[in-house]
């Protein structure tokens, strides 16, 4: 059931996206300081899902099949590694951490199954 899972990319796909997710995020402080937190919150998963997209497409490229399944890991990755942090302090809106926690998966899946997409029009 596990195998053509590519754990060290997915693993190393999680650390880059949150890693990532940092410099982004001082973007978007700097830049939506002035909206107001509402609007900011909202654009905040739509940020995480553009990251685990990339990275998606990245452990796609990497990996030799389920390039979807092993994308999805990724962001499952990406979200399990911030847990320990929100024990540590609840999130004030529960609700949009799971949204971005969502976004993260959802993102990495997409990004994975667009790479085997292209690596099956490729081969075409």
């Amino acid at each position: 059931m596990l195998r053509g899972i590519g754990w060290g990319w997915v693993v190393l796909g999680a650390i880059v996206a949150e890693l990532a997710f940092f410099p982004v995020a001082f973007l978007h402080q700097a830049l939506l300081a002035g909206l107001g937190s509402d609007i900011a919150s909202w654009i905040i998963p739509v940020e995480f899902f553009a990251v685990m997209l990339i990275v998606g497409v990245l452990v796609g490229w990497r990996v030799r099949s389920r390039p979807a399944l092993n994308g999805a890991l990724a962001g499952l990755a990406a979200a399990v590694l911030i847990l320990p942090l929100m024990v540590m302090s609840p999130p004030p809106h529960p609700f949009m951490e799971a949204l971005n926690e969502a976004a993260k998966v959802l993102g990495g899946a997409l990004g994975g199954a667009l790479a085997g997409w292209r690596r099956t029009a490729a081969a075409l």
